[in-house]
């Protein structure tokens, strides 16, 4: 007489159990702090366009050296912020990839001659994963672009000749002050103009020798290589206007 209620308890247990593992993995899933925040992106019907001229700021995927690059080596960069349409609208997400080439390289040389790089864009890759052809190139406010178009590092060697020049004349600055303020501490302000010459013919010395032993080393040194990090942003701008789907 037991054979029923027995039966009915065992179901009812067995369903339970099977309600609750059910639901733990779900549930640990929420709480757990390291779970993803994927977001998710559909292509609209619309489009817009992005007007000529419209700055993308951007980060590399890895280091660029130009003494290992190589012309037509390939490489990737995401987009740094969110590009918005002139309705607010998201039309390249924070994260895009873009496509492109190393289009001139130079590692380094003699005389002071710095290396530089060159980067060419080719293609974006849309919220939807469709690849299309991007015109953009890297502008004067990525603080390191020559006017060529090369991200170059290296000041060049007149930029160092001018600064190794302020350098030897703060040097003969600083000994003539020193000079003078040593003479007014012998107890007599007239001892200071006696001493200050003394401080100008010693930083002149001084000063002079620095300035002219720059020179000469930047004259036959190797200048400095352009390493671009992945922390580095590098402003580009669009040199046409672009038709984009929105992301939504």
């Amino acid at each position: 007489m037991f054979k029923y209620p027995f039966n009915r308890l065992f179901i009812l247990i067995l369903t339970s159990l099977l309600l609750t593992s059910s639901l733990l993995p779900a549930t640990a899933w929420a709480d757990s702090p390291t779970a993803p925040e994927i977001r998710r992106y559909k292509a609209s019907s619309g489009a817009q366009k992005v007007a000529k001229g419209t700055i993308l700021k951007l980060t590399l995927s890895s280091t660029l050296d130009s003494r290992s690059a190589q012309i037509g080596e390939s490489f990737t960069a995401l987009v740094a912020e969110d590009l918005f349409g002139s309705t607010g609208d998201v039309l390249l997400p924070r994260g895009s990839t873009l496509r492109g080439r190393v289009s001139d390289v130079y590692g380094q040389g003699f005389f002071g001659k710095g290396g530089y790089i060159k980067l060419a864009f080719d293609w974006v890759t849309l919220p939807t994963g469709k690849e299309v052809p991007i015109a953009i190139e890297i502008t004067p406010m990525t603080g390191f672009l020559n006017t060529e178009g090369q991200l170059y590092k290296d000041p060049g060697y007149t930029q160092k000749a001018l600064k190794d020049l302020d350098h030897g004349g703060q040097i003969i600055s600083d000994t003539t002050r020193q000079s003078y303020e040593y003479g007014k501490s012998l107890g007599n302000p007239a001892l200071g103009w006696i001493a200050a010459p003394f401080g100008v013919i010693g930083g002149t010395i001084m000063g002079g020798g620095y300035s002219v032993g720059k020179l000469a080393y930047h004259a036959v040194a190797k200048g400095e290589p352009t390493v671009i990090r992945p922390n580095e942003v590098l402003f580009s701008q669009f040199t046409q206007e672009t038709s984009l789907p929105i992301a939504e």
